[in-house]
């Protein structure tokens, strides 16, 4: 609870319910010992624990919590340092065009600017952390980058992705928990809308098998030693934490011989409901302010939480925006848009999205606009002189009569 404690205001969570939260875990035995240091999870073994959950958070990404790397597909790459060591006979056309670099060290950005270098148009370095090996200068690393060397985030867990016995490349996504069984057998959970796939021509690996920390290391690379939390998924809510506490918490208890199924019936089962085919339009209930003072000073309104008769209100409301309004056409005005990604948010469907394409939409309409307002102009200036044109005509045909 310590972030939850220190960090996050008291109006947002309130102390009170988490001192009882933390009340009802130690009630049930857990004991909680502070002002403690932990540099092996060995040291713990020894005194007689049977599993260890690393869960250090986000100050703890640069405390030793390496991601593990699928090693399943190694006949398939290329070491690093073979690649390096043939770069002279090695071409663009022996690599492909796209090129994946597995590791985090000296080697790793070195391959991946000999790579670039050769010509390849698309170059990924994954596992960015470094593992094993001469850790990367900041040289070697801008050297990389400025060659256009693309480098993935750091937390992602990479797969090799394999097709009819052949290396289609990496996939990439955020886990939630992960953890050994006592057959070495990793295990973990996959935060949902998290992959991604490159694909890639050629992988070139430089972590080798005997990069692994030693034993006054914080690392999960044995059996009965877990990891969860934003450690290793990044800054994520407090709703994220305790889905990754509990997804842990089953993988923990599966590894000391439960069953590994945590799941509890909190309320009971929904009916289902058929789809209103004309549901009467209701306004969202209002949400009370309360001005609140911050360390600064000044006061910010900050949004209570609903009473029990307007909660039940709001449930009740029909949500389905293709239901209440039958659309047959829209346009939208892009050029109104600033991109604040409210309404992707709001988009219980997920039928919004907010990327570049959007972006440049919004570019042309303003174009198109300009364009339009340039002929408009034309057009105005046009029938502002045609009077006059007329005019003179009309008077030019009045005096070559008068003279005549």
């Amino acid at each position: 609870g310590g972030k939850m404690f220190y960090s996050i205001p008291e109006h947002q969570l309130p102390k009170e319910i988490l001192n009882k939260e933390i009340k009802t875990i130690t009630d049930l035995g857990v004991t909680i010992h502070t002002s403690c240091q932990v540099q092996s999870v060995q040291t713990l073994f020894k005194q007689g624990y049977d599993s260890v959950l690393l869960s250090t958070g986000v100050l703890g990404v640069d405390e030793g919590l390496l991601l593990p790397c699928d090693e399943t597909a190694k006949s398939d790459l290329i070491k690093g340092s073979d690649f390096l060591k043939g770069i002279k006979s090695t071409t663009k056309e022996t690599l492909g065009d796209k090129v994946i670099v597995i590791g985090g060290g000296s080697e790793a950005y070195n391959s991946a600017f000999a790579a670039k270098n050769l010509g390849v148009s698309e170059v990924n370095l994954v596992c960015s952390r470094h593992t094993g090996s001469k850790e990367a200068s900041p040289e070697e690393v801008d050297r990389a980058i400025d060659a256009g060397v693309t480098v993935q985030p750091s937390l992602d867990f990479v797969k090799l992705v394999k097709l009819n016995d052949k290396i289609e490349g990496v996939e990439l996504f955020r886990i939630r928990s992960y953890g050994y069984d006592k057959e070495n057998k990793l295990h973990y959970e996959i935060i949902n809308d998290t992959r991604r796939l490159i694909s890639a021509d050629t992988i070139i690996t430089t972590v080798a098998q005997n990069d692994k920390p030693g034993s006054d290391y914080l690392s999960v690379v044995q059996p009965g030693v877990f990891a969860a939390g934003d450690g290793i998924s990044g800054a994520r809510s407090v709703i994220e934490a305790m889905a990754a506490g509990r997804s842990v918490a089953g993988l923990i208890d599966k590894y000391l011989g439960g069953e590994g199924n945590l799941d509890e019936t909190l309320a009971p089962p929904e009916k289902t409901i058929k789809p209103l085919g004309e549901p009467k339009g209701q306004n969202r209930s209002q949400v009370e302010l309360n001005l609140v003072k911050q360390a600064g000073g000044d006061k910010v309104e900050i949004e209570k939480t609903l009473s029990p008769n307007a909660a039940k209100k709001e449930a009740q409301r029909c949500l389905r925006c293709d239901i209440v309004h039958q659309v047959h056409d829209y346009s939208l005005d892009t050029s109104s848009c600033t991109y604040c990604g409210r309404c992707v948010d709001a988009c219980y469907w997920d039928a919004i999205t907010n990327g570049y394409g959007y972006e440049a939409a919004a570019k042309k309409r303003k174009a198109e606009a300009a364009a339009l307002e340039e002929k408009n102009s034309v057009y105005n200036y046009a029938i502002r002189i045609l009077p006059i044109a007329i005019g003179l005509m009309i008077l030019a045909a009045a005096i070559a009569k008068l003279s005549t």
